[in-house]
């Protein structure tokens, strides 16, 4: 993973409630618990997945612009994208500049997100440093639970069982079912 978060999701996909009422737990010692188990089970699967499922902020480091010759775009790790607040570059001379949104778009569109330069814009020279670009962007499904697919809540509540029943280390990485679930929405890495 290429990206860090840097302002991390304000709800779960998965609420207590709907945890507790897929448990079938009525009393509220173990909710500490089983919060976490949703925050278990939402990274689990963002790793799995390598998407991020409610909306966050990442933050990705680049070295330089890509070239002509490297297809011109710089592909975005943390997936679906929804916006991209900034890009920011170090210039030849060690400064720090904004681009310009009307110098790039988002394609939104391609299996693999990614940011291009306007068709009669040229990217920037970056200095020949580590990590001279910063894409700062938003992504995941959505800010609401709604948002998330049905199928990716279901492996995560079958995780979420798997886990609150079984308080020991198994062999398996996750339950079967859950996998089976997830992998109709996996994404290679790039």
């Amino acid at each position: 993973m290429s990206f860090v978060v840097t302002s991390s999701p304000v709800v779960e996909p998965i609420s207590l409630s709907e945890a507790k009422a897929h448990l079938k737990v009525e009393v509220s010692a173990d909710d500490t618990l089983i919060n976490a188990l949703v925050q278990a089970a939402r990274e689990a699967s963002e790793e799995y997945l390598n998407l991020r499922l409610i909306t966050q902020t990442v933050e990705q480091r680049i070295d330089a612009f890509p070239t002509y010759i490297t297809n011109y775009q710089i592909f975005l790790d943390a997936q679906p994208v929804q916006s991209v607040s900034s890009i920011i570059y170090k210039n030849e001379a060690g400064d720090e500049v904004t681009l310009s949104t009307d110098q790039y778009d988002l394609d939104k569109f391609s299996v693999s997100h990614s940011v291009y330069a306007k068709s009669s814009v040229t990217w920037p020279i970056a200095i020949d440093e580590k990590n001279a670009v910063k894409l700062t962007y938003v992504a995941g499904f959505g800010d609401t639970s709604a948002r998330v697919p049905a199928l990716i809540k279901q492996a995560m509540l079958l995780m979420l069982t798997h886990w609150y029943e079984n308080r020991s280390d198994t062999v398996r990485k996750m339950p079967t079912q859950s996998q089976w679930c997830l992998d109709k929405f996996r994404k290679s890495h790039f």
